[in-house]
């Protein structure tokens, strides 16, 4: 598998661990999973967050977050909370990814987002 990115973007190929094409497939494959990513494409969440905007029960979302940060979709940020307690917040972490058919396997292209900058909430 071959994977290739925009210069001067962030792709999957720079997330935490690589995801192959297989993982990245299973991911985008899983219904939850594209909900999730569709919630995330306006901004920033926590798992909470994402569980009450998109009805899953909380433990599931945890497990779907995590396979779409494992396969490269989502980014994990950190909202920092003026009460001194900061969690996890994710974002979309691609803008688009291609997959080409050739003689020797899949290749996948990313794009991936621009970064964004820290969010600060006033309150948890």
């Amino acid at each position: 598998m071959q994977r290739t990115t925009e210069p001067g973007r962030r792709g999957a190929d720079t997330t935490a661990n690589g995801a192959g094409a297989a993982e990245l497939l299973g991911a985008l494959d899983d219904e939850d999973c594209r909900t999730l990513l569709g919630a995330t494409a306006e901004g920033a969440l926590s798992v909470a967050e994402l569980a009450d905007s998109c009805e899953l029960p909380l433990s599931t979302t945890y497990r779907k977050v995590n396979t779409l940060v494992e396969a490269g979709l989502l980014v994990e940020e950190v909202r920092l909370c003026g009460s001194g307690r900061h969690r996890s917040e994710y974002t979309l972490g691609v803008e688009e990814i291609c997959l080409s058919l050739t003689p020797d396997g899949v290749e996948v292209a990313v794009s991936g987002r621009e970064e964004s900058e820290p969010r600060t909430a006033d309150a948890d």
